[in-house]
């Protein structure tokens, strides 16, 4: 185990650049877009996020019960 007991990991950082479907039929809206990939990527992003925080509640989860089953032998 590590010294410091805790779970804590740098942050990530993550860039994405995401295509919507409708986007590629050529409509030529350039800035329209930009605007649909960045809410696609951001959320991507929010659902990677929220994805590692119930991770990371799971661990500390897990931890805590470890640690209370060691108490109690």
């Amino acid at each position: 185990m590590q010294g410091g007991g805790g779970v804590d990991q740098p942050p990530m950082q993550m860039v994405l650049r995401v295509r919507h479907p409708s986007s590629l039929g050529g409509s030529g809206a350039d800035e329209d877009d930009g605007e649909g990939s960045s809410r696609s990527a951001l959320s991507v992003f929010k659902a990677k996020e929220e994805q590692i925080e119930r991770r990371k509640m799971e661990v500390r989860e897990k931890v805590w019960q470890k640690k209370k089953a060691d108490i109690k032998q």
